[in-house]
């Protein structure tokens, strides 16, 4: 039996989802590469093979109890989720049609988006020579995938190497930018195809690529709202439009863009399949376990998280109807639908398992995230526990980049600076994880783009974040706090447990009526711990806020925290709280009882 393997993969996707400042396309493009990604390409399967283990393509069910080496099946999907798909055909032939007939459709029907396809043959009855000794070695070292893995294994290692190739040597694309005669589309600049009226903009030229992504805008809301349907509960839409997030009139407008990134969910999958490479079935099976489990703990987390919201917007609503002044940070107040529903001040775009995308009102972006975080590591634990396949000594997390931007703001742009968050997050993951011998859980990292202009991440922090002194901020930060008894410096405080506490305590005190107070202490944290100890005894206060509960190190005089090892600068503890406090919604911590304070009046 010499099946082939296809593997489907999509290139370019940031660009081609993140292109616009339009939400709709934004949401439409996410919506039209899961359906080229999912049921699009199962129901191209079922239409190319007669006999397959599909069960419904609109819900990516599968039949597990249908193999293609007992069933005489023509082809067999072993997974179809988060951006891949994998599916075993019983001879090339109609892997070739299937790869045919799908580039045909994702064509027509989602201009613009690039896939890319892997087929691979292989002998199904191919054994490895020897069964890994994993008693013996049990971080797999000495594996040799020749030696000890299957036939099925060998090929998805060489499909993904071949992916890998295919997204290196892509030369680079030059769209033909039209002729005298054609008019630009207004959101990409290629060549118009149709005459739209969208929103409140009327007649605007727009190419085949933003009509697809603008028709697909509607199904992916509505789809949205039947998979969450119990979370927002009849009386809570999702928004198509930046401006549907709840900004506060008269003010500032600020959104973020949050990307969410699991911690070594793709090593576990290879240590996965190498443990399980030496049988075709047992791989497949713990592959389509795994997966699966992935995305249920995503949904699930997703669903939690929106019951913490909409508890919060309840709250929210009963503090206004009892005439509470909500200070010092106004909560969204929410846009209403067509039908009577309210716009959540938050979207998602992207759910992949491990891997989510979502937008929101700036004032929530922190909390939601670590929200995200916190349940996310408890939720993947389960699903994958129940699966059977949570590896040995294996700890899910994932780490967050939150990108606080202008609402007009190019949206990609958010959307890089998101990821590179992200990805800085997961450095300080590594070294922590290097330097302590010990696992890690979650990390986060923000920026907050006041001034509109975005360069590289580490230039921004040398820049803005570092002075003479050491480093103004704590970030990047984990999620959990430092050990009862653990000693306060540069390295341990670096918590997001201490920065809500601390700008909780700024919220929540005098600090939040006295503006002045606030803007002289920030820049005494700039100026060091000599300007911040004259700040203390200029405004009579005998301390800052404790980082933690019966803190009464000299940075509560001070403001700044010393390294414990060297090399490593000083970092200030308080920089990141004050630079929060007008910005930072404590869903968790909203408290009824402590929202009548009212700023004083500003000193001339």
């Amino acid at each position: 039996m010499k099946p082939c393997l296809v593997v489907v993969d999509t290139t370019q996707i940031q660009s081609y989802i993140f292109a616009s400042n339009r939400l709709a396309e934004n949401i439409g493009a996410s919506w039209l590469v899961k359906q080229a990604t999912g049921a699009w390409a199962l129901e191209t399967i079922m239409q190319v093979a007669s006999k397959h283990n599909i069960a419904d393509p609109a819900r990516g069910q599968l039949d597990p109890q249908r193999c293609i080496e007992r069933d005489n099946l023509e082809a067999e999907v072993i997974y179809a989720t988060g951006g891949n798909v994998l599916v075993l055909f019983k001879d090339e032939t109609l892997a070739r049609q299937f790869v045919r007939q799908h580039s045909r459709r994702v064509l027509a029907s989602a201009p613009g988006l690039t896939l890319l396809f892997s087929i691979q043959c292989f002998d199904w009855a191919a054994a490895p020579e020897h069964v890994f000794d994993w008693s013996a070695h049990p971080d797999g070292s000495g594996f040799n995938p020749e030696r000890h893995g299957g036939g099925l294994y060998l090929a998805v290692q060489h499909a993904f190497a071949d992916l890998d190739r295919q997204k290196a040597n892509r030369p680079f694309d030059a769209p033909l930018l039209g002729l005298g005669v054609t008019a630009a589309c207004r959101s990409t600049g290629l060549p118009a195809t149709h005459i739209l009226s969208y929103g409140e903009d009327r007649n605007l030229p727009l190419s085949s690529s933003v009509v697809a992504k603008l028709r697909a805008a509607p199904l992916a809301t509505d789809e949205l709202c039947e998979q969450f349907r119990a979370a927002i509960a009849g009386d809570f839409d999702f928004p198509s439009d930046l401006d549907q997030l709840g900004r506060t009139r008269g003010e500032q407008s600020f959104i973020a863009v949050v990307h969410i990134d699991g911690n070594g969910f793709g090593e576990a999958m290879r240590r996965l399949g190498q443990r399980y490479a030496h049988d075709n079935r047992t791989y497949i099976d713990a592959l389509r376990k795994r997966s699966r489990a992935l995305q249920d703990a995503a949904e699930t987390t997703l669903t939690e998280m929106l019951n913490s919201l909409t508890n919060f917007v309840h709250r929210v609503e009963q503090a206004r109807k009892q005439g509470k002044h909500l200070w010092p940070v106004e909560p969204p107040e929410l846009v209403l639908a067509d039908d009577n529903r309210k716009y959540l001040p938050f979207r998602p775009l992207i759910i992949g398992g491990d891997d989510v995308t979502f937008v929101c009102d700036a004032r929530l972006a922190l909390s939601l995230t670590t929200r995200y975080l916190t349940l996310f590591a408890d939720r993947a634990a389960e699903a994958l526990c129940k699966a059977g396949a949570l590896l040995p000594d294996e700890q899910p997390s994932a780490c967050a980049g939150v990108a606080v931007v202008k609402s007009r703001f190019p949206f990609a742009r958010a959307y890089q600076l998101a990821d590179e968050l992200c990805r800085n997050a997961k450095r300080a993951r590594a070294r922590a994880q290097d330097t302590t011998n010990q696992p890690q859980g979650a990390y986060l990292d923000w920026h907050i783009a006041i001034s509109g202009l975005i360069d590289d991440l580490s230039a921004m922090r040398r820049r803005e974040y570092r002075t003479p002194h050491g480093e103004l901020t704590l970030r990047p930060v984990r999620l959990t706090q430092p050990k009862d008894g653990t000693s306060l410096t540069a390295e341990t405080a670096r918590t997001w447990t201490i920065v809500e506490r601390l700008t909780r305590a700024f919220q929540e005190s005098n600090w939040a009526q006295r503006r002045n107070k606030v803007k002289a202490l920030r820049e005494a944290l700039r100026q060091g711990p000599n300007a911040v100890e004259r700040f203390v005894a200029i405004y009579g206060d005998a301390e800052l806020p404790e980082l933690a509960e019966g803190d009464k190190g000299k940075h509560r005089r001070t403001g700044w925290l010393d390294s414990s090892s060297n090399g490593s600068l000083a970092r200030c503890a308080y920089f990141d709280a004050v630079e929060l406090m007008d910005l930072h919604l404590p869903i968790e911590h909203f408290d009824l009882e402590t929202l009548d304070l009212q700023p004083e009046p500003e000193e001339a």
